[in-house]
């Protein structure tokens, strides 16, 4: 027997490249043998499926057996591929359709449908029967059948890439085909090591069906199995997977597979797609399709990225083409405190019109708080930060409407309070420098409460990611041993065991993707506390499991692409309601116009838009990439943030490939027309900028080895929207101790577009690091605002320069402020100045450690439910009184608050709509009175009693 397996494979001469090696064996399959030392067996199996009429391909809600795989808004929380009986139309909407959704395919299906995709139509399954090798490619030729002559060739491309299989076949009769290859190594569902089947089958979570993944749905077009710590899988060819158009469901030419027929992981891949594009083939037409055999002795994260490197081109390709990252932070500061932004004053939130018509949705009051600080500026605080905080002490979540019916993604219409993380109020009490004692106690009151927030997530109240939000707001090491001992428990039944199934009470509800990995993001930040290496370990590898969520494919092309030939930006929404917006054709590098480095949003939304811009993961790889020198993490890091756009770019990248969001002026238009082409979601704004300055603080770290750093705060959000917020503490710049982060708008004009900057400043100093974003190294100048930063008295100002983390010389300051520096590719040049003094403003006033509040600064009436709160973060205007009336019964037309401090006469306020809350005036530190007068109807007032604010 062995003699004739080696005469047989000696029969057919093995081929032989500078990766791999494939030698056919005795049965006919090909031995795949690798460089790396891999080995894994392809058989000579192909599937004919096709059916004599139109199979109706549609896509549907997917039906799973796990209840968090369901959600009462939306069905189930992802759709997939169906066959069978034609359905009628959907059924018009009688309500708004949210962004992402589509009343089309956002349904179930019934009898007569399905989404096995074995069973969408006839299956045929043919065996070659032998190989043969001509020391260039081996050939399998197929039994002769009545559907379709099959041939498939194998070879080793000369580029040293993976082994490349050609499929072709030729029908014999009209109808609809697809031809599926089934020969990769299969293996028992309970014996995968770890798996991957886009968008959500990840780890060792298994599909419960036979469902096939439309090619525009996959980050890289691949089902992946890892078994025996050999990775394998199929994935289609580069140039199966065209650039342009834009990937869409409707151009999907292929789906991939892992659950086999016989319920076994096995990688597999079908082209065309039964009943999509070009699977309707005429008798005697053929189809062609090449794919690549994967085989790697080594984890699944890292075979994606070397697939994703050596195929599909990935790499860090991106550089400031539109400008710094400074300049479009500044647009998007003023766009963010323009009219454009839609905040609402009366009800302290922004309009969330584009989902939830009529309703309002906040983020963080952290992000407006902590850009507040770092830029500066008073008026952020007033009009933004303050109001949001007032937002999460009255309201009960993220979503609120004014209408009690309106019952969208989970919207309140009460003010039942503490609608945030337990981490926001945990954040604001250290930042208002433990002044507001209310952010304490509400921060201590919700540990071990489990709540929703937003749409159906439960968050888990005792957790560990609390603990450590206590530990810093507090200082009491029972919370940071709790977070410790809850942590190791987690990593031990959440990270050390590859997940089976969808029961992680850490996942805040299965929607984004957030949701499908480790709390990486959780895990970094306890880190960061600790110094403890296995959370960074676990936080790393969290990392690298999310880097499957990101678009690596398709392959950018070289040269550039022509976008806008119609004079329009591409159409999203269509209809008399959306005007479309203008915009120039244009000839652009390609990879301006790629989604490589986004994520589509979330699990229900990813069969709608493409790639969104609010790539808020981007600085924590950056960060965790530095300590961890993972150039894959930080090469997503930098393609989801760097040349992107020059102000606020709306949401997403959908239906084409376009130039329109780039641009300065692209958001400042109304949001039916920015819906045309994009989705505006005025609540994203804010944290969109906070992510900027969040970037370019991580691009200092990760550029200087951690030599430059600030501390921060962890500004939790919801869904995917954790970032860190800077300013209210000092941090370092190589040896410099004791700065603030500090950009005043116009504080500092940097000549070349290619760098980005941060600026600190500290006692008679300020220190500017300039981070390059090209490949090439740039000579520049920077010059001083002298309206922001003066001369010390009686100093001589001197400028040390730092390149590359080296200190090279020091200088006098140039009598114009005009500094020339030097900057390496990619590199990093630093500029201490001392001997002057920043002329700050209103960071000093929040930083000015100002008296705390007493318990007494919080006050309830036992009246109605009516409460007034005490918000301080400094002297004067930054201390306020909130009091508001929740009026549960909606009974009330008209409410008036009358206040005074000391002794003098009341003054008033009056509302005459819902909701009814008042921010006061207080001045100094005399207690603040103030009753509520109500009238309900056409019945008599009202009056509650009186409520005392201590403020000291």
């Amino acid at each position: 027997m062995l003699v004739g397996a080696l005469c047989a494979v000696a029969a057919e001469p093995p081929l032989v490249g500078p990766a791999a090696r494939l030698a056919v064996t005795p049965s006919g399959e090909i031995e795949v043998a690798m460089a790396d030392g891999a080995v894994a067996r392809f058989a000579p199996v192909v599937a004919v499926l096709s059916a004599r009429s139109d199979p109706n391909l549609e896509m549907r809600w997917g039906r799973f057996p796990e209840a968090a795989m369901q959600l009462n808004d939306t069905g189930s929380i992802y759709n997939v591929l169906t066959w069978g009986r034609k359905t009628g139309a959907a059924k018009t909407a009688v309500q708004h359709v949210e962004d992402g959704f589509d009343p089309t395919v956002d349904r179930g299906y019934g009898g007569g449908r399905t989404a096995n995709l074995f069973a969408a139509g006839t299956l045929k399954t043919l065996r070659a029967e032998a190989g043969r090798s001509d020391g260039r490619k081996i050939v399998w030729d197929f039994p002769s059948d009545d559907t379709a002559a099959v041939r498939a060739e194998l070879d080793l491309p000369p580029d040293g890439t993976a082994p490349r299989l050609r499929l072709t076949a030729t029908v014999k009769a009209d109808g609809w085909y697809s031809f599926g290859y089934l020969g990769a190594p299969e293996t028992p569902a309970t014996a995968v090591e770890e798996l991957w089947q886009p968008l959500i089958y990840n780890e060792r979570r298994f599909p419960h069906e036979s469902f096939l993944e439309a090619a525009y749905r996959c980050p890289l077009p691949t089902t992946l199995v890892t078994h025996g710590g050999v990775t394998t899988g199929v994935l289609a060819d580069p140039a199966e997977y065209p650039f342009q158009p834009l990937p869409n469901f409707a151009n999907s030419r292929f789906g991939v597979a892992l659950r086999n027929a016989r319920g076994l992981a096995q990688p597999m891949l079908f082209a065309p797609l039964l009943g999509g594009a070009g699977s309707r083939m005429k008798a005697g037409e053929t189809r062609e399709f090449v794919m690549r055999v994967v085989v790697a002795k080594a984890s699944l994260s890292a075979t994606y990225e070397r697939v994703a490197r050596s195929l599909y081109g990935f790499a860090d390709v991106r550089h400031n083409a539109l400008g710094s990252l400074n300049a479009t932070f500044e647009r998007m500061l003023e766009f963010g405190l323009s009219d454009y932004a839609k905040f609402n004053a009366d009800l302290r939130g922004f309009a969330y019109d584009t989902d939830v018509p009529g309703a309002v949705k906040n983020v963080s009051a952290l992000h407006p708080l902590g850009l507040a600080l770092v830029t500066d500026r008073p008026e952020i605080y007033t009009r933004l930060a303050r109001p949001l905080m007032e937002f999460f002490v009255s309201r009960e979540r993220f979503l609120f409407t004014t209408d009690p019916k309106v019952k969208g993604q989970s919207a309140s219409s009460h003010l039942r309070g503490l609608g945030a993380p337990l981490t926001e109020y945990a954040n604001l009490y250290a930042m208002s420098g433990k002044r507001t004692p209310f952010f304490r106690t509400a921060a201590e009151s919700l540990f071990g409460r489990d709540r929703i927030l937003n749409l159906q997530g439960n968050i888990r109240g005792d957790n560990w990611s609390n603990a450590l939000g206590l530990y810093r707001a507090t200082g009491e090491k029972r919370w940071l041993d709790h977070a410790i001992k809850d942590a190791d428990a987690y990593l031990k039944t959440r990270v050390g065991v590859r997940a089976a199934d969808y029961s992680d009470p850490d996942s805040r509800g299965l929607f984004f993707w957030t949701a499908f990995t480790p709390q990486w993001i959780e895990l970094f930040e306890l880190y960061e506390e600790t110094k403890l290496p296995r959370f960074l370990d676990a936080a790393h590898a969290g990392a690298r499991d999310y880097a499957q969520f990101v678009w690596l494919a398709p392959r950018i092309p070289d040269g550039d692409v022509r976008v806008n030939e119609d004079g329009l930006a591409p159409a999203y929404r269509s209809g008399p309601r959306f005007p479309r917006i203008k915009a120039e054709p244009e000839t652009v590098s390609a990879w301006r116009t790629s989604e490589i480095g986004l994520t589509s949003e979330s699990a229900p939304t990813s069969k709608g838009a493409r790639g969104i811009f609010l790539a808020c993961y981007a600085p924590w790889m950056l960060r965790i990439a530095a300590h961890k020198n993972d150039a894959f993490l930080h090469d997503i890091a930098r393609s989801a943030i760097i040349g992107r756009y020059t102000s606020f770019p709306g949401y997403h990248i959908n239906t084409a490939r376009t130039t329109a969001y780039e641009k300065p002026d692209f958001a400042r238009r109304g949001k039916d027309e920015l819906n045309s082409t994009t989705s505006i979601h005025y609540n994203h704004i804010w944290p969109h900028i906070a992510l900027l300055l969040d970037y370019l603080v991580a691009d200092a770290f990760a550029k200087s080895r951690g030599a430059i750093d600030f501390p921060s705060r962890y500004a939790e959000g919801y869904g995917y929207l954790q970032q860190r917020v800077f300013g209210d503490r000092p941090g370092k710049v190589h040896d410099e101790s004791g700065l603030y982060l500090w950009m005043p708008r116009d504080v500092l004009t940097v000549d070349h577009p290619e760098l980005n900057f941060v600026m600190a400043r500290g006692d008679a100093k300020v220190a500017i690091a300039l981070t390059n974003q090209s490949k090439s190294a740039v000579k520049s100048h920077v010059t001083l605002s002298r309206e922001r930063i003066a001369l010390a008295p009686g100093a001589n100002a001197k400028v040390t320069v730092w390149e590359n983390n080296r200190r090279v010389r020091e200088m006098p300051l140039p009598a114009d402020a005009r500094i020339a520096v030097d900057v390496a590719a990619a590199g990093i040049t630093t500029v201490i100045v001392s001997g002057v003094a920043p002329r700050v403003e209103f960071q000093d006033q929040i930083l000015s450690r100002a008296a705390r509040l007493p318990a007494e600064s919080v006050v309830d009436l036992g009246w109605r439910g009516a409460r007034g709160v005490v918000l301080s973060f400094g002297a004067g205007e930054l201390t306020s009184a909130y009091v508001y009336l929740p009026d549960q019964e909606r009974t009330v037309t008209r409410c008036t608050v009358h206040y005074r401090q000391g002794g003098g006469e009341y003054r008033a306020m009056t509302d005459i709509s819902y909701p009814y809350d008042f921010t006061l005036p207080v001045a100094g530190d005399t207690p603040l009175e103030f009753w509520f007068e109500v009238q309900s109807g056409a019945g008599p007032a009202e009056k509650s009693p009186v409520g005392r604010l201590l403020l000291k």
